[in-house]
């Protein structure tokens, strides 16, 4: 396969759903590598027809032609660096996060839904706070890929065209694509890649979530919400994998993105 390191901007804020703390719909901190590929699915899904079938086809040209990895925000103070999801968290939540109200409308007497209220986490497209307040937010991470068409377009042109996230009908989500590079051979500045994977040393951190290869870590159940026929769009709860977080590596291994359904995504030892 091959590689591209990619670098998105935020147009609007980013909801990246990770469960809920009572009213507060928490978001991730990171852009899970199945959020990137659902994306994709959507939005050439969307492009063919949007037919069911259309987006059936859609996501098995992704599963196999593509190995998406997760997307990190760049870190405003030094640049081409990004901020590691557990590691940095408080870093992220003073610089990145904001939140919002929402409530939930009776249609027939247009007005709220008892208990319907609740509150948005997001990711805010321009730095919140601190010396680099107002600059755009910027997520970095990268992609394997067999063909650079897909369905017979660039994966630049479905990357600038994708969705992220959900609370899309609230304007949320859209991002427009900064950089799509073949020539580099670091997986956002973490360590060595290339058509193989991501190759990392001993105790090396790995961001993001990932199956196995590291140690000295707790492991957590990787659920996620699926299409269902009958019921429609988040409606069904995957089969549940279980990962750590920002985990160090326990020997030297190459790493890529898993393409089962349940893992769909989570990093992954392949060597």
């Amino acid at each position: 396969m091959n590689y591209a390191q990619i670098c998105l901007a935020l147009d609007s804020n980013i909801h990246i759903g990770s469960g809920r703390a009572g009213m507060l719909a928490k978001s991730h901190t990171f852009i899970p590598a199945h959020i990137v590929s659902n994306a994709l699915v959507a939005t050439i899904g969307k492009a063919l027809g949007g037919q069911y079938s259309n987006f059936t086809d859609a996501l098995q040209q992704v599963q196999q032609n593509t190995r998406c990895g997760p997307l990190f925000l760049v870190n405003p103070i030094t640049e081409g660096k990004i901020l590691f999801p557990t590691r940095d968290k408080q870093q992220i939540e003073q610089q990145f996060l904001v939140a919002s109200n929402h409530v939930t409308l009776n249609t027939e007497n247009c007005s709220s839904v008892d208990g319907a209220l609740f509150e948005v986490e997001a990711i805010a497209k321009n730095v919140v706070r601190g010396q680099y307040q107002g600059q755009t937010t910027q997520l970095m991470g990268g992609l394997w890929f067999k063909q650079q068409k897909l369905c017979g377009r660039n994966l630049e042109d479905w990357l600038n065209n994708c969705l992220f996230g959900g609370e899309l009908k609230s304007g949320l989500g859209r991002i427009h694509l900064k950089s799509f590079k073949t020539d580099v051979e670091s997986y956002a500045g973490l360590g060595r890649v290339d058509a193989m994977g991501l190759h990392l040393n001993a105790n090396d951190i790995l961001p993001g979530v990932t199956l196995d290869g590291v140690h000295n870590v707790s492991f957590y159940p990787w659920v996620g919400r699926l299409f269902d026929r009958d019921k429609g769009f988040g409606r069904a709860i995957s089969q549940a994998a279980f990962v750590a977080y920002d985990a160090p590596i326990k020997q030297s291994a190459c790493f890529l993105p898993c393409s089962d359904t349940h893992a769909w995504g989570c990093w992954q030892v392949v060597s």
